[in-house]
């Protein structure tokens, strides 16, 4: 499966205020991005939308840290259920294995921004031989 995501800076003032969604351009918020029980992997990808007034990028060497401690990251990793597959300055596209069901939380990073952090919501590969419920 893939999914895009749109991420756009709200305000060019710093803290930087972010939108996250499936529209482009996406509504005032974060939404979580849901990855179905039993759905198996996912590519997810993040198109970093401009802002006028405001020249930011993804970071090009650690645009990313993913936990799945229960809380934002706080420091450069991935979880392993996530790789990152290929990054530019507005894209950024990961894998995810979906192996195990639970919170992904995640921080964007960004030169000229400050960093954004939402969640991914894995629901795991699902019942049966091998699987989580």
């Amino acid at each position: 499966m893939a999914t895009n995501v749109f991420v756009r800076a709200r305000n060019t003032t710093r803290p930087t205020e972010w939108d996250v969604g499936f529209n482009n351009p996406p509504p005032q918020g974060k939404v979580p991005i849901n990855v179905g029980q039993g759905s198996g992997p996912e590519e997810i990808s993040f198109h970093l939308l401009g802002t006028p007034g405001m020249n930011a990028d993804f970071d090009p060497n650690d645009p990313i840290w993913v936990t799945s401690s229960g809380s934002c990251p706080t420091q450069s990793g991935l979880d392993p259920q996530i790789t990152v597959t290929q990054k530019s300055q507005n894209l950024l596209k990961i894998s995810d294995t979906n192996a195990v069901a639970g919170t992904l939380h995640y921080q964007l990073n960004f030169q000229g921004a400050d960093p954004c952090d939402p969640i991914i919501i894995n629901g795991g590969v699902g019942a049966g031989p091998g699987g989580n419920q």
